[in-house]
């Protein structure tokens, strides 16, 4: 029964019995919330006792692992750290919280024997670990645990854009599947605050900046005219080079593929709107996206469906229904998708009714 659950009855009873029970009753939970401070006291006083043990034991750690000797100073120090933060949340909870948490995490803390002492020296490297998340950010069950994975590792790669990037990735997928704009607009900024660390770090990081132009482009369908035009812009820049950097990534094509499209597109009076942003205004045309969309479609999977719908409207704004209804019936027969994918069957449908004339 929970300490609210346990008030809630303690209350009814008074009402029941009288004034006389009750007081006794408040002067009963005086003395009981006494013996509870009293308690946290000399528990708080124990755990600062056994941190600064911890500490003597760190130092001793990296003395030995100086020397050469097998150490667990990297485990150690992450168990030092969680510790900290739950002394940290002690001061804010009851002292039935307090307890709870205390009792919770003393004997994991503390369990380093030598089969935990084993463990440590073949610790899975962090290429592994990225292969583990890199498979959970592909489902979305599991977008939020390999987000929370990523965070924790940057506690110990701290400047790793390879962990960077992949955060804002995270923070990018789960955008990607809630429905509340303002909690999409908090995942896309973070991801984007994360991608720009990354920048600061290894400007040389092809991934970085594919991400960050990712990330850039799902917030712009948010944004008004001028912010998108803003974040165009800055996409651009950021996908040139990251096609620099990583001239094999098949979705870096196909993300300049769409923009070039999207800017051949525009009307004349959205070509001013967009020109006041450009010295100027980049030459696009549908042949120039056609291209990159190819590009991406020779060096990527060929089950990319959004990939060949894209290569479909190509050719019809060219003028070349027959090859655009191949392209189109391509992505239509494919039933697999990536997050990126999932809805756009719709749009399949209605191109399929507005071209179906020219077979």
């Amino acid at each position: 029964m929970s300490s609210f659950q346990s008030q809630s009855f303690m209350m009814l009873g008074a009402v029941v019995v009288g004034v006389v029970s009750a007081a006794g009753m408040i002067i009963a939970e005086h003395y009981r919330q006494e013996r509870r401070r009293h308690a946290m006291a000399q528990d708080l006083d124990r755990l600062n006792q056994q941190i600064t043990g911890l500490q003597g034991q760190l130092e001793v750690l990296k003395k030995q692992q100086h020397s050469g000797q097998t150490s667990v100073d990297g485990r150690i120090k992450r168990r030092f750290r969680s510790r900290e933060r739950t002394m940290s949340n002690i001061t804010s909870t009851t002292a039935d919280d307090y307890n709870s948490a205390l009792d919770s995490s003393d004997m994991e803390f503390y369990d380093i024997s030598d089969e935990e002492t084993s463990k440590a020296s073949t610790l899975t490297p962090l290429d592994d670990v990225l292969k583990d998340i890199d498979i959970k950010l592909e489902d979305p069950l599991q977008l939020r645990n390999a987000l929370s994975q990523l965070e924790n590792l940057l506690f110990d790669y701290p400047s790793s854009t390879e962990v960077l990037w992949r955060i804002g990735k995270a923070h990018q997928r789960i955008a990607m599947e809630v429905t509340d704009i303002s909690y999409k607009m908090v995942h896309l900024n973070a991801g984007l605050d994360v991608c720009r660390q990354g920048i600061e770090i290894n400007p040389k990081s092809g991934d970085v900046h594919k991400w960050y132009a990712i990330l850039l482009g799902s917030r712009s369908s948010h944004q008004g005219i001028r912010d998108k035009l803003r974040d165009s812009s800055e996409f651009k820049h950021h996908i040139d080079l990251a096609i620099q950097l990583i001239p094999e990534d098949a979705t870096c094509y196909y993300l300049l593929g769409r923009y070039v499209m999207e800017i051949a597109s525009l009307k004349w009076y959205e070509r001013k709107a967009v020109a006041t942003l450009f010295d100027k205004l980049p030459e696009c045309t549908y042949q120039q996206a056609l291209e990159n969309l190819l590009q991406a479609d020779r060096m990527g999977d060929k089950d990319w469906k959004i990939n060949k719908l894209s290569i479909a409207k190509c050719y019809f704004a060219l003028g070349d229904y027959k090859e655009g209804l191949k392209w189109l019936d391509e992505a239509n027969n494919i039933t697999k998708a990536v997050l990126e994918e999932e809805g756009i069957e719709q749009e399949i449908a209605q191109l399929l009714s507005k071209y179906n004339g020219y077979r």
